[in-house]
């Protein structure tokens, strides 16, 4: 019930709201944010197709009487009356008012299905950064089950925004493979210039006559930010899906 019925509402709350007063109740908050989302955007877009229809009947009818006791010589045609209310709806604040919570109610849609976060509404957000001093800002959230809200999601962002600005900026080289000896045995690590999609945990890859195993990546602030730790595997591994690699991939993509 929390999760489905009352965690909607509870999820527009901002994450520190959240913590302070409904911590400790039972809520999927990745899942009450989706949903969350998607309601407020369908209700925005509801909303926005009936003020639409509402505002522009009443801004055509206000049009047409004014043209119709207009002076002589003064005339407007049927499309410059439509403009004019589409100007009117348009620039209205309700108008805006209504696109943004639709586009709020996409970004939150999209941050618990693709993050697993569940961050508040930003005119709530904006008043607990008002109402909250400065020091108190900085005071770490109590609960665990809160923490995948705002924080997490703007993370997120930023985090895939540095990997995006990392990639135009990082000066196209070939790969540095290095060997590496673990507990679990000789591995390799790779580091590159470009990130490589498909090399996610289990990838087969084959380099230098031997079979390896994409076990992690990550990325760091090196010229060759994405690197890849994989692990040796034993000769003649059977898969379909094993990748052919050599270090100079990023030089031949390019081509």
């Amino acid at each position: 019930m929390w999760t489905y019925l009352i965690g909607p509402l509870l999820t527009l709350l901002p994450l520190r709201w959240r913590a302070r007063w409904v911590a400790d109740r039972p809520v999927n908050w990745a899942a009450a944010g989706l949903i969350s989302g998607i309601l407020e955007f369908v209700a925005s877009f509801a909303l926005l197709g009936a003020w639409y229809v509402q505002g522009m009947h009443r801004y055509i009818g206000a049009l047409v009487d004014s043209a119709a006791n207009a002076p002589k010589g003064v005339a407007a045609g049927l499309h410059e009356i439509q403009g004019m209310a589409l100007t009117v709806f348009v620039l209205h604040p309700l108008t805006w008012t209504l696109c943004y919570f639709c586009f709020e109610g996409a970004i939150r849609t999209l941050a618990a299905l693709a993050a697993e976060q569940a961050p508040g509404s930003l005119p709530l957000v904006l008043i607990d950064r008002v109402l909250t001093p400065s020091q108190r800002r900085r005071e770490p959230y109590d609960a665990e089950d809160v923490a995948r809200g705002e924080r997490g999601f703007f993370r997120v962002v930023w985090a895939e925004l540095r990997k995006r600005y990392r990639i135009q900026r990082a000066p196209l080289a070939a790969d540095e493979v290095r060997s590496t000896m673990g507990r679990d045995g000789a591995g390799l690590q790779i580091c590159s210039c470009r990130s490589k999609p498909t090399w996610t945990p289990g990838k087969l890859v084959r380099y230098a006559d031997a079979f390896y195993r994409v076990e992690s990546s990550r990325m760091d602030d090196s010229p060759r930010p994405f690197v890849f730790e994989l692990k040796r595997m034993p000769a003649g591994v059977p898969s379909r899906s094993v990748h052919l690699y050599s270090p100079d991939e990023p030089l031949r993509a390019r081509n």
